[in-house]
C-alpha cells in the first residue's frame, strides 16, 4: 500500500508468485484497492500497464463491489484502461491474460525476474477546478525459460492423456464423471473433477518433464502443502525426485479455488512412469493437476537409467550365456526378471565358485 496524497490509498495486489513460460498464456487477477474518504471527487482513473510481456484485458463478470472501465486501448500488448466514475465502488478487479514471450535475456534452462510496472493516474475535483495524480507500482514476475523445443502441457485436463495411462492409489467413486472419483479429466482448474492422492502417469513418446502444477480439492481454502515425485521406467521400482532439483511456488492473492502448488523441475528428465503424491493442508481430499514436458531432440538427463532388456526380451537367448547351469530349468535364458513360467532361475552347476557368472553379449 502506497499513499499518493493525504486522503488517497491504492493497494495494487497480483499474485506473480507461480513461474511463467515462454509461449504461454497465464490468466492473473490485479486488483486495486481504492481507499478515499471524498471518493466522489474522482473525476478520472487511468492504469497503463508497462510489462515486458503482451496482456490481453479480459473482459468478465466483475463482482458486485467492482466497476469495469469505461474503455481499453491497447498498443503492442500494453493495455490502457480508463474508470470515469468510482463512486459506486472502493475496488476495482481485472483479470488480464498474460502472454510471456522468449527474452534473450532468459537463458535456457534457467529462470529470471522480469520487472515492469502499472502507471495509475486520476484527477481530483470538479473538471473546472481539478488536479492530476501520479502513482506507479513495480511489478516483478518470474520467468523460466525451458531448455528444448514444443513446450506445453501434457492433456491432463484436455484428454491428450488417455484414461489407459492413467492410474491411482485409491478413489472414492469409481467412474469418471461422477464428483469425487477416478483420474480421467482431473486436470486443473476443473470443478467437478479430482483425484484421490497418487498417480502413475505412463509417456509412450519421449517427453522431457519440465513442470507439474497442482490444485487441491475445489472447494478447498488453502492450496495443496507439498508434492512427492518419484520416477520409474518399469513401473516397479521407484526413485524420489526431490529436494533440490524441485523448486516450488504458490499462488497468492487469488480465489481460493484457484490457488496453485507449482513444482519447477531444475533438472528436467525423461522418464516412463511420473508418480505424484500431494499433501494437503486441510481435511479436503482432491487433487488437480498438469505436467508440463516437451520434445527430447538431444541427449537428456534420465534419473534412472532404462533397463537393457532382460525382462523386456530385448536382450534374446542367444545372447545370454553362463560359465555353468544346473539343468535345461536353470540356464541362462531363465534369469530374466518376472519370468512368467512355473520353474526357472539361473542356477550354478558348483554353488561354491564365486567364479561362475552370468553374461550377455
Amino acid at each position: 500500500m502506497w499513499q499518493v496524497s493525504d486522503d488517497f490509498y491504492i493497494k495494487l495486489s497480483i499474485a506473480t508468485q507461480q513461474p511463467l513460460i515462454p509461449g504461454d498464456w497465464q490468466f492473473f487477477t490485479w486488483t486495486v484497492e481504492i481507499q478515499a474518504p471524498n471518493k466522489k471527487d474522482i473525476q478520472a482513473l487511468t492504469m497503463a500497464f508497462r510489462l515486458p510481456y503482451f496482456l490481453v484485458y479480459q473482459n468478465k463478470t466483475a463482482t458486485v463491489e467492482s466497476v469495469k472501465p469505461s474503455s481499453v486501448s491497447t498498443h503492442t500488448g500494453q493495455p490502457v484502461l480508463q474508470f470515469t466514475s468510482l463512486k459506486k465502488s472502493e475496488n476495482i478487479s481485472l483479470d488480464m491474460r498474460l502472454l510471456v514471450m522468449r527474452q534473450d535475456l532468459v537463458s535456457s534452462g534457467s529462470e529470471s525476474t522480469s520487472a515492469g510496472h502499472v502507471d495509475i493516474s486520476y484527477r481530483r475535483g470538479s473538471e473546472e477546478c481539478s488536479q492530476t495524480y501520479n502513482t506507479y507500482r513495480n511489478v516483478e514476475i518470474l520467468v523460466y525459460n525451458p531448455d528444448c523445443k514444443n513446450f506445453g502441457p501434457l492433456g491432463i485436463r484436455k484428454g491428450g492423456i488417455k484414461e489407459s495411462q492413467l492410474s491411482v492409489s485409491s478413489q472414492f467413486q469409481t467412474h469418471h464423471y461422477k464428483a469425487g472419483n477416478g483420474p480421467y479429466l482431473s486436470g486443473l482448474h476443473s470443478l467437478k473433477e479430482y483425484w484421490a492422492p497418487a498417480a502413475g502417469l505412463p509417456s509412450y513418446d519421449r517427453r522431457q518433464y519440465v513442470q507439474i502444477s497442482a490444485q487441491g480439492h475445489p472447494e478447498a481454502k488453502a492450496p495443496i502443502k507439498s508434492l512427492q515425485i518419484r520416477v520409474s521406467n518399469d513401473g516397479y521400482r521407484w526413485k524420489d525426485y526431490s529436494g533440490t532439483n524441485v523448486k516450488f511456488y504458490v499462488t497468492t492473492g487469488a480465489p481460493e479455488d484457484v490457488l496453485l502448488l507449482t513444482a519447477l523441475l531444475k533438472m528436467p528428465l525423461i522418464t516412463r512412469w511420473l508418480r505424484i503424491s500431494p499433501r494437503f493442508s486441510d481435511g479436503l481430499i482432491g487433487f488437480r493437476f498438469e505436467v508440463y514436458g516437451c520434445s527430447s531432440e538431444k541427449p537428456f538427463f534420465s534419473f534412472e537409467d532404462p533397463p537393457l532388456g532382460m525382462e523386456s526380451g530385448q536382450i534374446t537367448d542367444n545372447q545370454t550365456s553362463s560359465s555353468s547351469y544346473f539343468d535345461d530349468y536353470t540356464t541362462a535364458t531363465k534369469a530374466r526378471l518376472n519370468l512368467q513360467e512355473l520353474t526357472g532361475g539361473m542356477v550354478r552347476h558348483n554353488p561354491m565358485n564365486i567364479q561362475s557368472g552370468l553374461q550377455w553379449t
